[in-house]
């Protein structure tokens, strides 16, 4: 295993109680929904769909516009 995912996974580790500390204080200052918390250590709470899935992901409003377009043509290429 490489050394930068190495020290990567280590401070995952090492962080991870601090990081449940801070869900755990933002949930009881009412900054946080308790019914999706388990999502942000990482569980996905949701059954996945039958059939085939794809993921996207888009940071800017511009990206998510050029998605709607690469979804439309995904879906008539491949209905």
């Amino acid at each position: 295993m490489p050394l930068l995912l190495r020290l990567y996974l280590g401070f995952a580790a090492v962080s991870a109680p601090f990081w449940r500390a801070v869900l755990w204080l933002r949930q009881r200052k009412g900054r946080e929904d308790r019914e999706r918390g388990r999502e942000k250590l990482g569980y996905y709470t949701r059954a996945r769909p039958d059939g085939r899935l794809l993921w996207f992901h888009a940071v800017s409003v511009g990206e998510a516009q050029a998605l709607i377009t690469l979804m439309d043509r995904l879906t008539a290429a491949h209905p």
